[in-house]
């Protein structure tokens, strides 16, 4: 916590860093959301969160923002909370990563079967990936704006926690999916308005 709530407005990660801690730098008034080290590890839950507020609940900033968050060659642990606070429209990761990659501007396993996280200002709609097989815990917490999700027939797991921290939250989305499909099973099972394509 060495650097939380510091009133940092620049920051730069130096190339030999290798994993930033939860909340590392959270609460800070950056001005634009740092550059990850391609070299980096590891990014724990609201690493750069500027919204955090002090223990006297001073402090708290605006929201970052950015088009694209890049993911380097190295990183293996992304906790699903990692980037709370930044609006962002996609993930791009390095062709070189063993661990994730991105498809559709969602960020996925490196097999590209498991939905992972979709970016957090990703607009009213989205669509799911074709060929994606499951859709993992916090995949969609965090989401701004989303009313609409198109999820393919391939599709055949969703995480109890894949849209809220808390499996008996009510999600305000819409399901555009098949009839028969496990989307539309797992919606009708969580309160969730389907629309059949």
């Amino acid at each position: 916590d060495a650097f939380r709530c510091c009133s940092l407005t620049e920051l730069a990660l130096p190339d030999s860093l290798r994993s930033v801690g939860s909340h590392a730098f959270a609460g800070n008034p950056l001005a634009s959301v740092p550059v990850l080290p391609d070299g980096l590890t590891a990014v724990g839950a609201g690493a750069f969160d500027p919204t955090v507020r002090r223990p006297d609940s001073s402090g708290g900033h605006n929201i970052l923002s950015c088009d694209t968050l890049q993911i380097g060659s190295a990183m293996t642990d992304l906790d699903p909370a990692a980037f709370a606070g930044i609006l962002f429209r996609s993930f791009s990761v390095s062709d070189s990563n063993q661990d994730f990659s991105s498809r559709d501007g969602f960020l996925m396993d490196r097999e590209g079967s498991s939905l992972l996280q979709c970016p957090s200002d990703a607009g009213p709609e989205a669509s799911v990936p074709e060929g994606t097989v499951s859709i993992e815990s916090g995949a969609f917490a965090g989401v701004s704006g989303l009313t609409d999700l198109t999820i393919p027939d391939s599709v055949t797991e969703i995480s109890d926690t894949a849209f809220s921290e808390d499996p008996e939250a009510a999600v305000p989305l819409i399901f555009h999916c098949s009839y028969y499909s496990y989307a539309a099973e797992y919606a009708y099972a969580h309160g969730i308005t389907v629309v059949s394509e």
